[in-house]
């Protein structure tokens, strides 16, 4: 067999197998959901759309510890006094590191009017955590989404809640 016959051969091979791969589907994209919401916040005294929040999408089934610490530190049934703060400021940071070294299934931020929409790999229940890099204090936010079947979910972090404007 000579070098030219061999060459034509082996490509034909592989074009066969190239073609049964993709008539079966097996390199078919993965099912996504889109993630779309809005980031709103006080901003001089006035609710706002809060630009550059930074958005992180997790299967919660995948992450049971980050959904448990989210619960603990949850803003909306934080208690007000010293020691309390205290801590929940020392443990934001621990939240913070393992928001950022566990695997998500995406991350963007919002855009200039505080909008966001992002493709994220399906999962039945999304965890959506939103935070401000910019702020001094600790702001963040999260959401549990039922995505089980669903194309499309969409969340809303109202940040003004946890401190109202003009209070």
């Amino acid at each position: 067999m000579t070098f030219c016959r061999l060459t034509r051969a082996v490509t034909e091979r592989i074009a066969v197998r190239l073609c049964l791969l993709l008539a079966f589907g097996c390199c078919a994209a993965e099912a996504q959901t889109v993630v779309t919401g809005q980031t709103i916040g006080c901003v001089a005294g006035k609710v706002a759309q809060l630009p550059d929040i930074t958005i992180y999408v997790f299967d919660a089934a995948a992450n049971p510890k980050l959904v448990d610490l989210l619960k603990e530190l949850d803003p909306s049934a934080a208690q007000k006094d010293d020691a309390s703060v205290a801590k929940a400021t020392a443990r934001y940071a621990e939240l913070l590191e393992l928001v950022k070294t566990t695997k998500r299934l995406g991350r963007f931020k919002s855009d200039r009017l505080g909008s966001f929409r992002n493709e994220v790999k399906k999962a039945d229940k999304l965890v959506v955590f939103a935070y401000s890099e910019k702020d001094t204090k600790p702001l963040f936010s999260y959401a549990q989404l039922p995505a089980a079947g669903q194309a499309m979910v969409s969340v809303i972090f109202d940040f003004s809640r946890y401190d109202p404007c003009g209070q």
